[in-house]
């Protein structure tokens, strides 16, 4: 039976990236740790949602496209479809829609 993932956003609280965060290999190179937590996860209060453009995904994304562990960031999301929230540059929509290509595509 799997672990349970620390990081997996349970009855809409965002947990906090520096915790848990820490106990993975790879993290201590993640940007996303040294910034504000509420940018990766979509809250029901997201103080970000009345900007134009998506302005939190986009800020998140643009962190983790400079992020060096960038690609071991989504493959840990990727082994992980309950993962809520911005891991690896993608969100939750887009790793299951990836998800599905490769299966597909297998």
């Amino acid at each position: 039976m799997p672990k349970p993932n620390p990081l997996r956003q349970v009855d809409g609280y965002s947990p906090d990236m520096t915790g848990p965060l820490r106990a993975l290999p790879w993290a201590d190179g993640a940007l996303c740790a040294q910034t504000d937590p509420d940018l990766w996860f979509e809250l029901s209060t997201d103080r970000y949602i009345s900007k134009p453009n998506g302005t939190r995904e986009t800020a998140a994304k643009d962190i983790c496209g400079r992020c060096p562990v960038r690609q071991e960031c989504l493959d840990y999301a990727m082994a992980d479809p309950m993962l809520q929230g911005i891991w690896g540059g993608l969100t939750q929509r887009e790793r299951e829609q990836a998800r599905r290509r490769a299966r597909e595509a297998s």
